[in-house]
């Protein structure tokens, strides 16, 4: 290869790699989405009474950063989709709550049968209270965490329902609010596209290029580079290999 095709070829590819380490910094945000659930059947009803909640899965029902918070754009809750990293159930901390038979729209779901957390953080569980059978429920103060087949894209479920019972503890203080909370990236463009069979389709384009690739590429750039630094330093006479 001559010396101006390793300058053309070195100057290319450290272009594409600092335009692709630029990008994956800028697009990649996390954002909170929050919806909020209604409270528990109240204190004095009888152990196990469990109320069933529902909510839809779209923009117009969620919230970016808080309760209060404006609702998302479409693409912005279909990106929060195909990136979950955290699904958080919260409420304001003094009441001992019960849930039970989480559903996230039919692609993940925990029934905590018998006394099992089934891998919520944060979380004990109960044998004697929740819905179906045979019984069990998990426990939560403050906040609780889902397990990982609740993460990863959910895409499929826009449009879906995410559903849970849930109780509180029968002596315990009343419950004011409940939020389910939604952790994404804002970075891919999302849209819905529509389908005559099957309604809107949601779609979201390619990833931000991950951080490890960025640097691969850049480090070939500077590699040819050096290549060409190496055949300029060479004493005169020598033929050239390449």
């Amino acid at each position: 290869m001559r010396n101006g095709s390793f300058v053309a070829v070195g100057r290319v590819l450290t272009a594409l790699a600092l335009c692709a380490v630029g990008s994956s910094s800028v697009s990649a945000t996390t954002i909170n989405l929050y919806d909020s659930f209604g409270t528990p059947p109240p204190i004095g009803a009888p152990p196990g009474t469990f109320g069933h909640e529902t909510l839809t899965l779209n923009e117009s029902s969620w919230h970016v950063g808080s309760l209060g918070g404006p609702n998302p754009t479409v693409s912005q809750f279909l990106s929060v989709l195909d990136t979950l990293s955290q699904v958080q159930l919260t409420t304001d901390g003094d009441p001992q709550i019960f849930f039970d038979n989480v559903d996230f729209a039919g692609l993940a779901l925990s029934t905590f049968d018998g006394c099992s957390s089934d891998g919520w953080a944060h979380t004990g569980c109960n044998a004697l209270y929740g819905v179906g059978s045979p019984l069990g429920a998990a426990e939560m103060e403050l906040d609780a965490f889902a397990p990982s087949k609740f993460l990863g894209s959910k895409l499929q479920a826009y449009g879906g329902l995410f559903a849970l019972d849930i109780g509180q503890n029968a002596f315990d203080v009343a419950a004011t609010f409940g939020a389910i909370v939604l952790t994404g990236i804002d970075s891919e463009p999302c849209t819905l596209n529509s389908s005559p069979s099957s309604g809107p389709v949601p779609n979201c384009g390619s990833s931000p290029v991950p951080e490890s690739s960025s640097l691969l590429m850049l480090g070939f750039g500077l590699a040819v580079l050096c290549v060409r630094w190496w055949k300029d330093a060479r004493p005169t006479g020598q033929v050239e290999a390449l």
